[in-house]
C-alpha cells in the first residue's frame, strides 16, 4: 500500500513540473510586486495550489480504502452473528479445528499471561452437555436438534463469542451425575468421562467426589438447598381469649386471688364484726372486684381497706392489659408455621419427601452416619421419591398444594416456582423453609486436564464481577418478590363466625354444667338433711 502511495505522489509531482515548464514567463512587474510580499505568505513549491490538490486527493484515497476495509469487517461480523441461533446453539462452519488442532491452540492460549485476550484463530466445534434445570437452563428440540435457553445459554453464547468456537448440545440420561456401584458415572458427568462431551454446562454443584474426576471453573453461583412445602393458611385461634397471658400468668392470678381472700378473711375475723368471716365469701368478693362488679360490704379496719385497695390497683392493671391485647388478637388471624426446617418435616411421619436424584446431596446422604442427613437418608427409603431435575417443578405443582409433600429444591428453583405461581394465580401457595439444608457452589466442568479450564474461568469470573449472571436469573423470576415474605398475622375485617369462638361458648357451657351439678348436689344434701330430721321430730314427746 505504501508503494502505491509513493508512486502516485511521484506521478503528481511530475505533472506539476511539466506544467511549470510549459507555462509562459511571468511579467517583471508582477514578479517585482511578488518580491515585495513576505516569502512565507507566498510559500514555497510545497505550498503550491497544485500540491494542495494532491494532498486532498491523497486523503480521499485513504478514506475510500478505510471504508472498504470496514465494510468487509462488518460483513464478516454479521456472518458470524447469523451462525448463532436465537436459542443459543452456535452452528458449526466448514472452518473448524480437529481435536488435536484446537487442543494445541487452547493449550497455548491458557499459557498466556492474560487469557482473556486469547481467541481461537479458527472456530473449533465443541460438544456441550446440558440438561433442563429451570430457571438456569431449559433444553428443548428445535428442528430435530436439542437447543437451550435461559441464563446458562446466555453465558455459553458469551463464552463462544469471546473464545470464537461453535458448539452443539449433547444430552444424556437426564441426570447431572453420580458414582455408580461399578465405579462409573451416570448423567452428564458420564458423558464427559467417556469423551462424548467437551464442556459440562450444568451448573454442577462442587463436591469432593466430583472434584476427583473433573475440573471445575470459577463458580457461577452459590445457593442453599431448602424444603418447599404448602403455604399455611390463616387460622382463627379458638382459644384466643387465653392468648394475652401465658399459662403461668393465669396460674399466678388464681394464686393471688386465693391469697387476697385468705388475708382479708384473717383480717375480718380478727378486727371486723359486721363483715362476713367465711373464706368463701371473701373469695367471692375478690372475684367480684376482678370482674369489675360492686362490693356490698364496707370494711372499717385499716388493714382490710389496704388489702382491698391493693387488690383494686392490681386488677385495674391486669384487666386493661388483657382487654388491649384481646382487641388486637380478635382483629388479626394468626398463620402457624409447621414446617420451617428439614427436622420439622422428618418429625411428621405423614409428610412425604421428593428429591432430585444423582446430585451432590444424594451422594452426601449415602455417606452420612449421624445427624439430620442420616435421618433424611433413612426417611427417603421409607417415604421418599427421587426424580430428574427437569421433572422437579411439575412434581412440586402436583403434590405440594395437598399439604402432605415436601420437595427439596435449590433457592433459585423455589424462586422460579414462586414467580410462576404468582403470575398465573395471583396467590402464594408455596412456602420455603427458613432453615437451609445444605449450601453449594455451582460451576461449569471440563475433563480433567483440559486446557479450556483457564480460558473459561477467566471469562466466567469477568461476567460474575459485573453481576451479569445474577441479572439474567432475576429476569427469569420477575414476580418472586410477591411471595418472598410470609406474614405471621393477617388483619381481616370480616365478622367472626361461631366456629371461630366456640371455645368461649364451651367455657360457658362447662360453667352451666358445673352449676347444674352443684344445684343437684345441694338439692340432694337438703333432701338428706330433711330425711334425717323427720325421725327426730316423730320420736319427740308430744
Amino acid at each position: 500500500m505504501e508503494k502505491l502511495f509513493t508512486a502516485y505522489r511521484e506521478q503528481q509531482k511530475g505533472k506539476y513540473r511539466r506544467r511549470q515548464v510549459e507555462s509562459p514567463p511571468i511579467p517583471q512587474e508582477v514578479a517585482k510586486t511578488s518580491e515585495d510580499h513576505d516569502t512565507d505568505a507566498v510559500g514555497s513549491a510545497q505550498n503550491h495550489p497544485y500540491d494542495c490538490a494532491f494532498r486532498v486527493s491523497d486523503m480521499g484515497w485513504c478514506l475510500v480504502l478505510t471504508s472498504t476495509v470496514m465494510i468487509i469487517l462488518l460483513a464478516h461480523y454479521a456472518t458470524s452473528l447469523q451462525s448463532v441461533t436465537r436459542t443459543g446453539t452456535r452452528k458449526p462452519t466448514s472452518r473448524t479445528f480437529e481435536w488435536d488442532s484446537w487442543i494445541d491452540a487452547a493449550t497455548k492460549g491458557s499459557l498466556q499471561r492474560n487469557a482473556l485476550k486469547f481467541k481461537f484463530p479458527r472456530a473449533p466445534h465443541l460438544r456441550v452437555a446440558a440438561e433442563s434445570w429451570p430457571p438456569h437452563v431449559e433444553v428443548f428440540s428445535e428442528g430435530g436438534q436439542p437447543t437451550i435457553k435461559g441464563p446458562m445459554s446466555n453465558l455459553l453464547i458469551a463464552l463462544s463469542k469471546s473464545l470464537n468456537f461453535t458448539y452443539s448440545i449433547v444430552q444424556g440420561d437426564g441426570y447431572w451425575g453420580a458414582p455408580q456401584a461399578n465405579g462409573s458415572w451416570n448423567g452428564m458427568i458420564g458423558l464427559l468421562l467417556t469423551k462424548k462431551a467437551d464442556i459440562g454446562l450444568g451448573p454442577f454443584g462442587i463436591s469432593p467426589a466430583r472434584f476427583e474426576v473433573l475440573d471445575f471453573t470459577v463458580p457461577v453461583l452459590s445457593q442453599n438447598i431448602y424444603a418447599l412445602v404448602s403455604r399455611p393458611k390463616p387460622e382463627s385461634e379458638v382459644w384466643g381469649f387465653l392468648s394475652p397471658f401465658t399459662w403461668y400468668v393465669w396460674v399466678s392470678l388464681l394464686i393471688s386471688s386465693l391469697l387476697i381472700a385468705a388475708v382479708s378473711t384473717a383480717s375480718a375475723r380478727a378486727l371486723e364484726a359486721d363483715v362476713p368471716t367465711a373464706f368463701f365469701n371473701h373469695l367471692l368478693i375478690s372475684y367480684q372486684i376482678f370482674m369489675g362488679q360492686g362490693v356490698s360490704i364496707m370494711p372499717k379496719s385499716l388493714s382490710l381497706r389496704l388489702t382491698m385497695l391493693l387488690w383494686l390497683v392490681f386488677v385495674f392493671i391486669v384487666t386493661r392489659s388483657y382487654s388491649g391485647s384481646m382487641t388486637s388478637l380478635l382483629a388479626a388471624k394468626t398463620i402457624t408455621i409447621k414446617y420451617d426446617s428439614i427436622r420439622d418435616i422428618l418429625d411428621d411421619p405423614n409428610m412425604k419427601i421428593v428429591m432430585e436424584s444423582a446430585t451432590v446431596l444424594t451422594d452426601h446422604l449415602q455417606k452420612a452416619k449421624a445427624g439430620v442427613f442420616k435421618d433424611l437418608s433413612d426417611g427417603m427409603k421409607t417415604r421418599g421419591t427421587f426424580a430428574k431435575a427437569e421433572d422437579m417443578q411439575n412434581l412440586a405443582y402436583k403434590y405440594i398444594p395437598g399439604g402432605r409433600h415436601a420437595v427439596i429444591l435449590e433457592a433459585s428453583s423455589c424462586d422460579q416456582i414462586y414467580s410462576d405461581s404468582f403470575r398465573r394465580t395471583g396467590q402464594c401457595d408455596f412456602y420455603k423453609a427458613k432453615e437451609p439444608l445444605l449450601g453449594l457452589y455451582y460451576s461449569l466442568v471440563v475433563p480433567k486436564g483440559s486446557p479450556l479450564l483457564r480460558l473459561l474461568s477467566t471469562r466466567v469470573q469477568a461476567l460474575q464481577e459485573h453481576g451479569m449472571y445474577n441479572r439474567w436469573t432475576l429476569l427469569e423470576t420477575p414476580y418472586v418478590t410477591g411471595c418472598s415474605r410470609l406474614p405471621t398475622k393477617i388483619r381481616e375485617t370480616q365478622p367472626y363466625e361461631i366456629l371461630e369462638l366456640w371455645a368461649v361458648f364451651l367455657v360457658t357451657g362447662c360453667g352451666l354444667v358445673l352449676a347444674c351439678i352443684a344445684l343437684a348436689c345441694e338439692r340432694m344434701s337438703t333432701y338428706l338433711r330433711r330425711t334425717d330430721d323427720e325421725p327426730t321430730k316423730s320420736s319427740s314427746p308430744i
